[in-house]
């Protein structure tokens, strides 16, 4: 009940709790053309109503670079300008996993921060990924204090700028103390990180962590004792482990978004609403067309969109994602850098050629 009255609250604009008060997201400024983020969208089937911010086209951003991998910050703005203008994107996920979060240094979260948040200016909902700093790689794993203090700092340095809202990471990289279990370290730092905030927090399980670190449907109900948690994004095509954390759902406000696109049809029959997949940056027309075919519960036409959005995803399963995806923007018009955050370049015009050709056919289908 106190997760349901939180949201209720937040969706009518309520001052009542101490959340509320001084919330960026329940500001004005923050809210702009987007609307209230935690304004409640009813899911046409399960019924359970679920955060306009988990709602829709979420784009995992891309992050544009300089040679070497440096932010470009000008390109970042040009694609953020790019992303916002187009209509059938819904929200913006910046520093995510196909955005090159884990190349990220300290300095450059604060500089994306002020650029995002000066540049949307309240036209999307903007999420972004306030974990600390860590390259991924479970062979040089952070100082748990630093790491830890990390995360609150950002979080609290993207509440202080106007950001709607923080992504956290399972903390798959720090490790259990003695007698703790990984579920227990998952629950203690999302709880301890969102509690220094006042804006709504989004846990992200990427697809390649320790199990012992997954969202899982036993994990839910402590996830729920936290008040401003208000979803996950799980990166996964296992339909069995989503439909088990949705069913744990019931009856609560918590959303659940799928991060693979491939599935996103699936999920929104599941109980979902949203999707956060490296698709959104390049074909957000067709996954648009999933979701919103669906909401007027034309499930044949969704159902078409999905098998274009599926045949769109062979065109940008490169590793990274984002060498070929920014490389089709590019060739598009965008205006960035030949360079991905990872370090690498973007693919050559050739080398994508029978991309374009695809893309632009299965797009097209679209407007």
């Amino acid at each position: 009940m106190q997760r349901r009255n939180f949201l209720q609250n937040l969706a009518i604009g309520s001052l009542a709790s101490d959340l509320v008060v001084s919330g960026v997201w329940a500001s004005e400024t923050a809210q702009g053309n987007a609307g209230n983020p935690l304004s409640l969208v009813t899911h046409p089937i399960s019924k359970r109503k679920l955060p306009a911010l988990a709602t829709g086209v979420i784009v995992p951003v891309f992050t544009p670079a300089k040679e070497g991998g440096r932010l470009d910050s000008k390109g970042l703005e040009n694609y953020l300008n790019w992303l916002v203008e187009d209509p059938h994107t819904h929200g913006l996920f910046v520093r995510s996993g196909v955005g090159c979060m884990y190349s990220y240094t300290p300095q450059e979260v604060r500089e994306a921060i002020d650029i995002t948040v000066e540049t949307v200016a309240g036209r999307k909902h903007v999420l972004f990924g306030t974990f600390g700093i860590y390259d991924g790689d479970t062979d040089h794993r952070p100082e748990p204090e630093r790491y830890i203090a990390e995360s609150i700092e950002f979080s609290q340095y993207a509440e202080e700028k106007g950001t709607t809202g923080i992504v956290l990471l399972s903390p798959y990289m720090l490790l259990p103390k003695e007698g703790e279990t990984t579920q227990d370290v998952v629950a203690s730092y999302i709880k301890e990180v969102a509690g220094s905030v006042r804006l709504p927090v989004m846990v992200y399980n990427p697809g390649s962590i320790d199990p012992g670190y997954y969202i899982t449907s036993h994990l839910v109900p402590r996830l729920l004792e936290i008040p401003n948690l208000v979803a996950a994004k799980i990166s996964t095509n296992d339909m069995a482990w989503l439909a088990r954390v949705e069913a744990a759902l019931a009856d609560t406000t918590f959303a659940l978004i799928p991060g693979s696109e491939q599935v996103f049809y699936h999920m929104l029959l599941t109980g979902s609403l949203g999707i956060i997949g490296a698709g959104c940056n390049v074909y957000p027309s067709i996954l648009d067309a999933v979701y919103t075919r669906f909401l007027e519960e034309d499930y044949t036409g969704a159902r078409q969109a999905q098998m274009d959005a599926n045949d769109a995803f062979v065109y940008i399963d490169w590793v990274p994602q984002s060498i070929g995806g920014l490389a089709y923007l590019r060739v598009k018009g965008l205006d960035v850098q030949p360079w991905d955050k990872s370090g690498e370049p973007l693919l050559s015009d050739a080398k994508i050629a029978t991309a374009i050709e695809g893309l632009d056919r299965l797009i097209s289908k679209y407007g």
